[in-house]
This record gives structure tokens, sequence and C-alpha cells, in this order.
């Protein structure tokens, strides 16, 4: 393989690396590190990854439903950082933080 492929082919995978890491720090797709990914999807919360409480389930879907959220995901990392789907709206971040990690 020739010096120009290999440097069109690392570009190329960088790039792909470069668009993943920005869909995922924007917002667009979950983490896949993440240890708990909460989906919300026409009212109802389901897990892709992790386990939850009944009742947190019961209220993530409240919060998201009362402020007409219709599909989010969630996403718990390690460190009990949370992120959220740029589908729901900052002003809800602290409540849905408080409501999964207490």
């Amino acid at each position: 393989m020739s010096v120009t492929v290999r440097i069109i082919v690392l570009g190329a995978i960088g790039l792909a690396a470069l668009g993943g890491w920005l869909a995922v720090a924007l917002g667009f797709v979950p983490s896949p590190m993440a240890e708990t990914v909460v989906r919300f999807r026409a009212g109802s919360v389901s897990l892709t990854r992790g386990n939850l409480r009944g009742q947190v389930r019961d209220d993530l879907a409240e919060v998201l439903s009362a402020v007409g959220v219709a599909n989010a995901f969630i996403c718990v990392n390690r460190g009990r950082r949370v992120t959220f789907s740029r589908t729901i709206p900052s002003e809800l971040h602290q409540r849905l933080r408080n409501v999964l990690l207490n």
C-alpha cells in the first residue's frame, strides 16, 4: 500500500472517530461507555443497559412526559456522571439527576 493511500485511510478513520465522539458529546447518541442507559419513548421508560428501581422509572416517565419530551436517552457513567440527549431541556437536568441518583 502506498503512503498516500495509508494517509487517506488513517484520515478517514480519524474523521470517523471524531464524528463518533462529537455525536456522543452533543447528545445525539448515548455513550458506549455508560453503565446505565435509559431510553424514553412514547411515554414509557426502558433500559438498554444497567438497572433501575421501578419507582425511579415511574418518576422519570412522569417528569419527561410532563414537559412533552417524546424520545430521549439518559446515560449514567461509572463516576455517577449523568449525560442527557439533546431532546431533554437543560432546565430538567438537575431534577432528573436527583431522581436517578437519590
